[in-house]
């Protein structure tokens, strides 16, 4: 008999003593049960996907923080992270009935993002991030030369850093941030705290922050 195991394809979570067997994701509140990848956002072609949840969003957001930070995408459905996040006076909701999911921004000083995020007109909601000792925070951490982040309404979200700290994004350093809103309370120890954009300029490449 064959004893040999093999690792099932598609999904890493999985092993069989058929080699190249299938096995599908099972996703769990967005999570695969079996290996732990989160859902991937809808490839559709020409380095685009689309983002209809929470967890799509945290995909996209790892893919350029770790694998491609010019990838492009549109939301195409009002996403929600966390709920009740700041409390009736615009502050942090210190006694939330369970705990706040953490946000990781998009983009980092070593891999800024560099693609086009259209929001589509769509709101994310609940974003938390509370960290004093940590550069480059919001929505989106760090947008490089030629990067875009477009017609997206932030609401009841909470980000806290050091330097570089924004509802958007927190460094914007040559790229475009058009046509967003932020409804985040936005605070940083350090300098360059923003609503939108904490900083938007470094050495002689400005950041463009349009209405």
């Amino acid at each position: 008999s064959d004893d040999r195991v093999y690792e099932t394809t598609t999904c890493t979570g999985g092993y069989s003593n058929s080699e190249n067997q299938p096995l599908d994701h099972n996703y769990v509140n967005g999570v695969c049960s079996r290996c732990g990848d989160l859902q991937q956002a809808k490839d559709v072609g020409n380095n685009c996907y689309e983002i209809s949840n929470q967890w799509q969003l945290y995909w996209f957001a790892n893919q350029v923080n770790t694998v491609n930070s010019s990838i492009n995408a549109k939301l195409t459905a009002d996403i929600t992270i966390n709920s009740g996040v700041l409390n009736e006076n615009g502050e942090l909701n210190t006694n939330p009935s369970t705990p706040f999911a953490e946000w990781k921004p998009i983009g980092t000083n070593t891999k800024p993002f560099t693609g086009t995020f259209d929001g589509n007109n769509k709101t994310i909601s609940g974003l938390y991030f509370n960290d004093s000792k940590k550069n480059y925070v919001g929505l989106f951490g760090y947008v490089g030369e030629g990067g875009t982040v477009k017609n997206v309404t932030i609401t009841d979200s909470y980000v806290s850093g050091n330097i570089s700290v924004g509802g958007i994004c927190g460094w914007n350093n040559g790229g475009t941030v058009e046509n967003c809103t932020s409804g985040c309370t936005v605070k940083g120890t350090g300098n360059s705290v923003g609503g939108i954009c904490g900083s938007n300029q470094n050495n002689n490449r400005a950041g463009r922050v349009l209405n």
